[in-house]
């Protein structure tokens, strides 16, 4: 506000631009006849016939994409569906000596998560 009062009071009311009478009442005439005469140029429109066989073939693709996702998705489907998913059934005769008896129960243990604090508990019978 400060500021204005400063403005006007150095550069008063008075407005420093002026415009001329009816400047902008007949500005659109003015500048129409300034304009050089131009052709428009000319837009052919494809025939209603190539448009609706534009529109017929876009539909058709878009058909034949989802069929084609479809039946792939089906048959993936169906042959996972055959393929069993544990069919091998080998039995092994382990040799357990006491070399390994200690291996194996390691393996055994760190499966299970027991560690040993774990088991000095169960042997002393603590709680």
């Amino acid at each position: 506000m400060r500021e204005e009062y400063i403005i006007r009071r150095k550069f008063g009311k008075k407005e420093p631009f002026t415009v001329p009478e009816n400047y902008f009442a007949d500005f659109a005439d003015r500048l129409m006849n300034e304009l050089p005469e131009k052709n428009a140029p000319v837009v052919h429109q494809p025939a209603a016939r190539i448009r609706h066989l534009r529109y017929w073939l876009a539909t058709a693709a878009v058909v034949c994409s989802v069929a084609m996702t479809g039946a792939w998705i089906y048959l993936k489907q169906i042959s996972a569906s055959k393929t069993p998913v544990a069919s091998v059934s080998v039995e092994h005769d382990i040799n357990v000596t006491p070399e390994t008896e200690s291996v194996y129960m390691e393996d055994m243990l760190d499966y299970a998560l027991v560690d040993n604090s774990e088991i000095a508990m169960y042997l002393t019978g603590s709680n």
